[in-house]
């Protein structure tokens, strides 16, 4: 009966832990952070993830002058924005998992970042501020507010 009580708690623990939100946060402070729990750099411009059986949820995006939250249900996202010299794209598959992290094609991870620990990319400039936001959900604008001052945006990721 024990063993049964154990193997039944066990199995719990693990759904409740596989159903657990792993998001991915940009915090637009100075320096720009970028977030996540099982980073998996994969080349010099690219950031992937570990998990790869959740789905996008929902994107929170807050600045000085608003809030939004998109909510997903296994649609692609596609999220773009600029800090300073930096362009940075966050894309899923056409089922809203697998996200990917991205630098603009002519620069590096390695030039504009540096890993703070297993979590955090950190920009290695400051004084710069996120800019030009754009989400667009299975192809759609989802036509944000302007962001300014302090922005942080929140993929859920579960």
């Amino acid at each position: 009966m024990q063993l049964l009580k154990f193997m039944t708690l066990s199995m719990l623990t693990l759904a409740v832990g596989m159903a657990a939100d792993h998001p991915i946060t940009i915090s637009g402070g100075s320096p720009l952070r970028i977030q996540h729990d099982s980073w998996n750099p994969r080349d010099d411009q690219t950031l992937g993830t570990t998990l790869h059986a959740n789905t996008v949820t929902r994107v929170e995006v807050k600045s000085d002058t608003g809030s939004s939250v998109i909510t997903f249900s296994g649609e692609p996202l596609d999220l773009r924005l600029t800090y300073g010299p930096i362009h940075l794209a966050l894309t899923t598959d056409p089922h809203g998992h697998d996200p990917v992290l991205k630098v603009d094609q002519k620069t590096s991870l390695k030039k504009h970042f540096r890993r703070k620990n297993d979590a955090t990319f950190e920009s290695v400039r400051s004084g710069d501020s996120i800019k030009g936001v754009t989400l667009l959900k299975a192809g759609a604008d989802q036509h944000l507010d302007p962001v300014s001052g302090h922005t942080e945006i929140v993929i859920h990721y579960e």
